[in-house]
């Protein structure tokens, strides 16, 4: 089991090489990235289709950034603000389609869409959860769930 304040482990401890106030820097990261996402999100919808901003390539970006940011801090900084900027981005043009199928009923579907976030929120990190107590799919050698052979 993890705790908080355990020394960072597995591809975490290999980007900051085991330094256990490097990952605060991942997650400053990460905010800093959001925060432009969701600066940046409303100019993006004032000239282009939200349903065009809410398909962008940040978050395949983000994911094609994985391997290299499970090795060294740089990338896995780089990772975190694109990975960042396509939370913060999606925020926006979301809101801007419900209030365009709805303009008087704006309010309750803004409120039932926060609530539908939130609820998300909290069986993601419900199931990430049951998910990190299972047994592992990844190698070793790779940082991504592979297939195991069983011998015939």
């Amino acid at each position: 089991m993890v705790r908080f304040g355990d020394a960072p482990s597995g591809a975490e401890r290999d980007a900051t090489g085991g330094n256990e106030s490097l990952p605060t820097l991942i997650l400053l990261a990460w905010g800093v990235g959001t925060l432009a996402g969701n600066i940046n999100a409303g100019r993006l919808v004032d000239r282009h289709d939200s349903a065009r901003v809410l398909t962008g390539a940040f978050a395949a970006l983000a994911l094609a950034l994985t391997p290299p940011a499970t090795r060294a801090l740089a990338p896995a900084l780089v990772r975190a603000a694109v990975w960042g900027v396509s939370v913060g981005v999606s925020v926006v043009p979301q809101q801007h389609r419900l209030i365009a199928l709805s303009p008087a009923a704006a309010p309750v579907l803004l409120g039932l869409n926060s609530s539908a976030l939130y609820i998300g929120v909290a069986l993601g990190g419900g199931f990430g959860g049951r998910v990190a107590g299972a047994p592992s799919r990844c190698r070793a050698d790779r940082p991504w769930p592979t297939a195991r052979r069983h011998p015939a």
